[in-house]
């Protein structure tokens, strides 16, 4: 099992999925494109300097890194201002040989930390002691999206797009109850041979009781009931002198393995 080509292509395809999912006033507002390049998946938002929804990455998996695959990012990138547009790469497709030139050339330059790329069995399942339950998105109407977006801090206009990912096929989304109350969210995407879990925020409120331990758990579960091996996903790695985050925790006590880290070069 090629563990770097799956935790790529895995997240890939349910980045694009997603974007796809975007309903088309969404789309056309936050200028949503999802294009091929390299083997890999570039997304588009234009009007969100985000570098969640602008990067290119999955790309050399299979075949190594054409200049001309370069010029394509930088021209499709660049006329948009974006200051956070990123250009991810694995470790393997980075040590290219040739490429770092072909980068420096365009003034595509390493910028500091890098993501985390994880994956672990589904089974065994782990423990993850909390007092909230976890149900199903799709059991309590509109709470996924105003949960996800108030967790992560989004604006509101996110939240019709993330609450098209309820009930959409290939996707299984959870929500963590303080009894009537939802307080966490987290998606599962269903993808060839994994689950991507992504999506997972808990209100500031209701943290350190346990939320996205449960809620991770719940997908592990759900993507080994749909057959898959893997459990794939991914955060942002600390930098030198820094404290892992919340999220890096939480996957080191569910048993996720670091895979690769993925360096990002500004685009």
């Amino acid at each position: 099992m090629d563990l770097v080509k799956l935790v790529e292509t895995g997240e890939a395809a349910a980045n694009a999925d997603m974007f796809h999912a975007a309903p088309r006033t969404v789309a056309e507002g936050l200028g949503l494109e999802v294009f091929a390049v390299g083997g890999g998946v570039g997304l588009i938002a234009a009007r969100l300097d985000d570098a969640q929804f602008n990067r290119v990455f999955a790309l050399g998996l299979e075949a190594p890194i054409r200049p001309e695959h370069l010029d394509e990012v930088a021209a499709r990138y660049r006329p948009l201002n974006l200051q956070k547009a990123r250009l991810q790469l694995t470790p393997r497709t980075a040590e290219q040989p040739g490429l770092a030139d072909e980068l420096a050339r365009r003034g595509m330059t390493l910028t500091p930390g890098g993501w985390t790329k994880r994956a672990r069995a589904t089974e065994p399942l782990p423990e993850t002691p909390t007092d909230l339950a976890i149900v199903d998105a799709a059991d309590v109407p509109g709470q996924f999206s105003a949960v996800a977006c108030a967790g992560f801090g989004m604006p509101p206009v996110l939240g019709p797009w993330l609450e098209a990912l309820v009930g959409r096929p290939d996707w299984r989304c959870f929500l963590a109850m303080d009894g009537e109350r939802a307080v966490g969210a987290a998606a599962l995407y269903l993808a060839d041979d994994c689950g991507w879990l992504g999506i997972g925020a808990t209100l500031p409120e209701a943290r350190g009781r346990g939320s996205q331990g449960a809620l991770m758990r719940r997908r592990i579960e759900a993507a080994g009931q749909a057959g898959k091996a893997w459990a794939i996903t991914e955060t942002g790695a600390p930098l030198p002198g820094q404290a892992p985050g919340p999220s890096y925790r939480n996957m080191d006590r569910l048993g996720f393995e670091e895979i690769h880290l993925r360096p990002g070069y500004v685009i």
